[in-house]
């Protein structure tokens, strides 16, 4: 079996589901789930002060940092994926 992630067409987050991906681009790339929290990882080990931090994707969108916003106007903003499973 082999698994793969494809890019979904999402208007405004509106066909988003459980287990998708939200992909963010800041200085390194940020994978989002989906669940139906959110759950930004920070991308650092713990005991470098990495975290991950639980939100609705309704603050993702108000995040003070533009770089954060799901919304296809924003260059950081990479799209919505949805894993594809393939029988090999």
């Amino acid at each position: 079996m082999q698994a793969t992630i494809v890019k979904i067409a999402v208007s405004e987050g509106s066909s988003v589901v459980k287990g998708d991906l939200l992909l963010v681009l800041d200085a390194r790339l940020r994978v989002v789930a989906i669940n139906p929290i959110v759950a930004e990882l920070t991308g650092y080990a713990p005991e470098d002060g990495g975290e991950v931090r639980l939100l609705t994707l309704e603050t993702l969108k108000k995040h003070p940092e533009d770089t954060w916003h799901p919304n296809p106007s924003n260059p950081s903003f990479l799209g919505y994926f949805r894993w594809k499973i393939a029988a090999g």
